[in-house]
């Protein structure tokens, strides 16, 4: 079963632009259409020092029609890197992964990138 294809809110993490980004249209409450860009997979690493633990996180797709294939929260752990927090199955318990975010998003094929969204 997957989402119907629609804009979503989100904020790009400064020094993240590069040109290999993907481009995500973004409507913010005004319903003005914006660019926003993803993080790639390959930066997740670089910008971790600015993703701040409680931040929302939507990791990105390849899939056909669907931009936000996992949603979770970062949390900065003992050993410095940015960990993902999540409920991996509907039902079950929410979850740190072992690994920092950049490596369990490499582990998945089909995930390519992040979003970040911080509340203020």
């Amino acid at each position: 079963h997957q989402m119907m294809r629609k804009p979503i809110r989100g904020f790009r993490i400064e020094g993240a632009v590069r040109e290999e980004n993907m481009k995500v249209l973004i409507v913010d409450d005004s319903a003005v259409i914006r660019e926003r860009l993803v993080t790639m997979l390959s930066e997740i690493k670089d910008v971790e020092p600015k993703i701040q633990s409680g931040d929302i996180i939507g990791i990105t797709t390849n899939v056909e029609g669907l931009d936000i294939a996992h949603t979770g929260i970062a949390i900065r752990m003992e050993d410095g890197r940015i960990h993902f927090m999540h409920a991996p199955i509907v039902g079950k318990k929410v979850q740190i992964t072992e690994k920092p975010l950049a490596d369990y998003i490499a582990g998945n094929k089909k995930q390519n990138g992040i979003m970040v969204l911080r509340a203020n």
